[in-house]
């Protein structure tokens, strides 16, 4: 056994075959971590606020479902929070470039954490998307039995893998700890979880579908919301990543960098499934951008392509003579031969700013669709 000298620099685990610990530069995942973390945590915050914009300020109809995907977006920062700030313990590092003496137990149990804090971001998109879908279809009530069913099976599975993880955290965090039967079994039940999980995410993007394509709207339309639904797919490849990786690396005892290579794919998946929920909520924004830049551009344009050129000259001009320019509504009918430009009105602003809904249109800014 070492003498006490040497116990500071004992690695957390024994290096592989012709490895050496460095505890001085090792190598570390920290960038890429950060670097995922800045990326879509950024995207993330701005498609929220874009969407929770556009339901409280143009279509005024903020509800339930806006709220979990707040909560989700809380979750997510916070979840970016813990996973840079234990960085500085050793997460994202191998084992044997750790001393064993810096793995405290209080730590650990803010990396444990983690699976908590994550767990709830991705059950609160799910179920923000579960109640977006009772808003949007209130009228099928064997659609409505469905959502019910899928939202209760979430909460279950997730509320049995927090008190899981919580028992973890409080038992596992010293060595002596691996000889516990819910220590040891940690791993495998990571994978069950993740298994229900992706299960989970693709009963949620396929729900829709069937009673999207009975919907009496044009096959566009059609193919547009089924498309702002399958947004997900994305992230759910994601976490079918994540179980790829965590099922090769089962019984991986270099725990703490396997656990920061999975905590990049849930970076991923969580972030985009918060983008993908709050894509029905996008194209009311972006149709209200584009009205204003409309009407901005073509009072700019008929402005500077008057007849009367005389007119633009802005100096020594008062704001009177200015304003005689612009051409007059009509207050009678027009002189034989006298152009039609010349006495026609001025365009009514507000004709660029209105959206014309057809009978058949879903409003996804808040609207309901009937089936």
């Amino acid at each position: 056994m070492p003498d006490e000298m040497n116990y500071p620099d004992w690695p957390a685990l024994a290096p592989p075959p012709g490895v050496l610990s460095n505890f001085n530069d090792p190598k570390t995942l920290s960038t890429s971590l950060l670097t995922d973390n800045a990326i879509f945590l950024s995207l993330m915050l701005i498609v929220v606020g874009i969407r929770l914009y556009s339901r409280a300020f143009l279509s005024h109809a903020v509800g339930w479902d806006d709220y979990m995907c707040l909560l989700a977006a809380l979750c997510s920062a916070a979840h970016s929070f813990m996973t840079l700030w234990i960085i500085q313990y050793g997460f994202g590092r191998h084992l044997w470039d750790i001393r064993a003496i810096t793995l405290l137990p209080s730590h650990l149990k803010q990396m444990g954490s983690m699976g908590i804090i994550g767990s709830a971001s991705t059950l609160s998109i799910k179920i923000s998307i579960f109640l977006f879908y009772l808003r949007l279809f209130r009228v099928n009530q064997r659609f409505r039995y469905w959502v019910h069913s899928g939202m209760l099976f979430c909460i279950l599975y997730t509320a049995t893998y927090w008190a899981f993880q919580t028992a973890s955290i409080i038992e596992c965090n010293t060595p002596q700890s691996l000889d516990i039967a819910i220590c040891a079994n940690s791993d495998i039940t990571t994978v069950i979880v993740t298994v229900i999980n992706v299960v989970a995410d693709f009963y949620v993007l396929a729900l829709p579908i069937g009673i999207v394509g009975r919907l009496n709207v044009k096959r566009t339309k059609k193919l547009g919301l089924i498309a702002v639904f399958l947004c997900g797919l994305i992230a759910s490849l994601a976490n079918v990543a994540k179980l790829i990786y965590a099922t090769l690396h089962l019984h991986d005892q270099d725990s703490l960098w396997s656990a920061a290579l999975t905590t990049e794919f849930a970076i991923v998946e969580m972030n985009l499934g918060i983008i993908a929920a709050s894509m029905p909520a996008l194209p009311q924004f972006f149709a209200k951008a584009r009205i204003f830049h409309a009407s901005t551009y073509s009072f700019l344009h008929r402005l500077l392509n008057r007849r009367d050129p005389s007119s633009l000259s802005w100096f020594g001009q008062s704001s009177k003579s200015l304003a005689s320019g612009y051409p007059e509504r009509q207050r009678g009918p027009a002189v034989r031969g006298e152009s039609e430009t010349e006495v026609q009105s001025l365009p009514d602003i507000r004709a660029y700013t209105r959206i014309d809904v057809s009978h058949d249109d879903i409003d996804l800014g808040g609207g309901l669709a009937q089936t």
